[in-house]
């Protein structure tokens, strides 16, 4: 199972990649997320985990998120409103964990989604080509 962790400080990125790596995880933490979106292909993952400071930057990701992909997203982020927690759970957002969050606490989370999410791991299903026509599991469009 693979995380693609897009944090906002690249310090909380390697902390997260660590905890997540320890507990069985394939990781990759990338700052550029319109850059890897726009080439999804190549990074499909399993699960999203976005870390924030404020709501309005995460709605507009998790919307660019969603253009993509179906995959479960978790945010990690200072203590929400209840506006701001709904907001983003409408969004698409499957999960919301308050800062500080222990290592366990958050590797939990991420297996728990990842075991819902599906049984097969997108990032290790092929495309499909046939003639002009292209399966994707990882993005599932055609």
């Amino acid at each position: 199972m693979k995380v693609i962790i897009f944090p906002q400080d690249p310090a909380e990125g390697d902390l997260l990649r660590q905890t997540l790596t320890y507990r069985g995880l394939s990781t990759e933490a990338h700052v550029d997320m319109p850059t890897v979106l726009a080439n999804w292909s190549k990074h499909a993952g399993d699960l999203i985990i976005l870390t924030v400071d404020d709501t309005a930057a995460p709605l507009l990701k998790v919307q660019h998120i969603r253009e993509m992909s179906q995959l479960p997203i978790m945010v990690i982020m200072d203590q929400p409103t209840e506006a701001d927690l709904c907001a983003l759970l409408d969004a698409g957002v499957d999960m919301v964990l308050t800062r500080p969050v222990s290592a366990r606490v958050l590797a939990t989370y991420a297996q728990v989604l990842l075991r819902r999410a599906d049984s097969v791991p997108h990032s290790t299903l092929n495309a499909f080509n046939l003639d002009q026509f292209c399966l994707d599991p990882a993005t599932r469009t055609v």
